[in-house]
């Protein structure tokens, strides 16, 4: 490793709730850190959008305030992270056509529609590795070409949300291999567009710029974004890669042995593996396929729309606290399932409802927190075992992060459900520290992202499974694998009665 007194990585992470940067010494200390809440602007009817100018002036102030605090020309490179979906349509002047689509916003519905009847989701899933939904940039390109043609017309180039910020600091256009992953249009084998998914989208192959490995150096700051930012001209610009899977870089979820659990709002459970896998069974699932951040490897992503949005509804409801509840003490035969907003994994069901079953009189507040906290864990132990069913893929670890690891319950519950070694990262800052690994590479302080991992990794508190827990959870576990399917019948009746109601 090579590095200067002083040196610094700046990492950016473009989310959902906030916009974050951190500035790390090449050992991963954090130096410095700035956030702001996400701007977003929505109508009520689904639909959510952000001012591409409003997230660079943003960016712009971040980074500001930490070249600030760090000392004008210590950073020496910088990579973003973001969510995967939102882009930028650019005209040949470089200027937005069109506010960036949150990756959530329901107006694609018509487009997923379109593809699931004129093509069918398992030909898509076989080359782009994407369970079809509304989500992707493709849809979003489509929706926009449909409803405001002037814009489509004058587009020249669309800019993941990453890759947007980077081309704003350097001027040079690319895109990473895991964001690629997330725009439905990449071939996941060959790492290259597919050509047949954009002819029948009717979208120019031009429009998406060329796909290189994160951490691949894309130039240095440009003379105008080194005035905006304060960023020098030699500072290295890297390219980086969609938020969850540069958080996996930060705990060294890079290998198959170990899977990331990211616990917040949702959960998103991420299995690092060594060759794509797109076999019916995980289409089903809802398990999506795409290319890892780290070189060459691959992973499987699944979603829980309503992880921690599920304690935090029944805490309001209720008006408890979890932290009232003691950790490794056995519920009383009440089971949740969690799909208040549906299901994307380990069932693709936007239609199926959240639902307390078992209830008796006897049954209290308390009972009802620990069952949620239960369920919860119970449907991300069913992708898991979706996972290995499908793939022969069983991680021996669990890597956890975000809000999960603050909540004793949550964390221990885990544990004992999956019963393996669980890794408990209490570092809030896992995307960033995983951008900020990613432009040391591109700046060539690290020979590999092995060698950037033992430097400037997060550090984890181990946790060990209760063996009598685990088996109490076994059999409980047993149960709850079979609310879904008895479940289904009955929430599409409830769905024809009162319509279907979308998360």
């Amino acid at each position: 490793m090579k590095c200067e007194e002083n040196t610094c990585l700046l990492g950016i992470d473009i989310g959902t709730t906030s916009w974050k940067m951190a500035a790390y010494d090449p050992l991963g200390q954090p130096i410095s850190f700035w956030t702001t809440p996400c701007r977003m602007q929505q109508d009520g009817e689904g639909h959510a959008t952000h001012d591409p100018s409003e997230l660079w002036n943003a960016v712009c102030a971040g980074i500001r305030k930490v070249t600030g605090d760090v000392g004008l020309g210590n950073i020496v490179s910088v990579a973003v992270a973001s969510v995967g979906e939102s882009g930028v349509l650019l005209d040949r002047n470089d200027r937005p056509l069109y506010p960036v689509i949150a990756w959530f916003d329901q107006r694609t519905l018509e487009q997923a529609q379109w593809w699931a009847d004129e093509v069918g989701k398992q030909w898509i899933y076989q080359i782009t590795g994407y369970p079809l939904q509304y989500i992707p940039s493709i849809n979003k390109i489509m929706w926009i070409r449909k409803h405001e043609p002037d814009a489509f017309t004058a587009a020249v180039k669309w800019l993941c949300v990453a890759d947007y910020i980077a081309y704003r600091l350097c001027g040079e256009m690319a895109m990473d291999y895991s964001l690629a992953s997330r725009t439905m249009a990449l071939d996941i084998r060959a790492r290259a567009w597919s050509n047949d998914m954009l002819n029948i989208a009717g979208i120019p192959p031009s429009l998406f710029p060329s796909v290189v490995p994160s951490g691949t150096r894309l130039g240095t700051v440009s003379k105008a974004a080194s005035r905006e930012t304060g960023l020098t001209r030699d500072c290295v610009v890297t390219a980086g890669g969609h938020d969850h899977i540069c958080a996996a870089l930060a705990v060294g979820a890079t290998h198959s042995g170990k899977v990331l659990d990211s616990a917040g709002t949702a959960e998103v459970l991420l299995i690092p593996l060594e060759k794509p896998q797109v076999s019916l069974d995980l289409l089903e699932s809802g398990l999506a396929t795409g290319c890892h951040c780290a070189p060459g490897k691959f992973y499987l992503m699944g979603v829980l729309q309503t992880a921690g949005a599920s304690l935090d509804w029944v805490r309001e409801l209720l008006g408890i606290d979890h932290s009232s509840l003691e950790a490794g003490s056995k519920g009383t035969g009440l089971f949740f399932l969690p799909h208040l907003r549906g299901s994307v994994s380990p069932y693709v069901d936007s239609g199926s409802r959240a639902a307390f079953v078992g209830l008796r009189a006897h049954h209290s507040k308390n009972d009802l927190m620990r069952s949620v906290v239960e369920g919860v864990c119970y449907e991300a132990r069913l992708m898991m075992d979706n996972v290995k069913a499908f793939t022969g893929v069983d991680p021996t670890r669990v890597v956890f992060v975000g809000g999960g690891t603050k909540n004793p319950l949550w964390l221990r519950t885990k544990c004992d459900v999956m019963g393996k070694p669980l890794e408990a990262y209490l570092d809030d800052e896992t995307v960033t520290r995983g951008a900020a690994m990613l432009a040391g590479l591109g700046a060539s302080l690290f020979p590999n992202l092995d060698t950037a991992i033992r430097h400037m990794g997060s550090r984890a508190i181990e946790h060990i499974p209760s063996e009598g827990m685990h088996e109490y959870h076994k059999r409980n576990y047993e149960v709850y694998s079979s609310l879904y399917g008895n479940l289904k019948e009955v929430n599409e009746a409830i769905s024809a009665r009162f319509g279907q109601i979308w998360p």
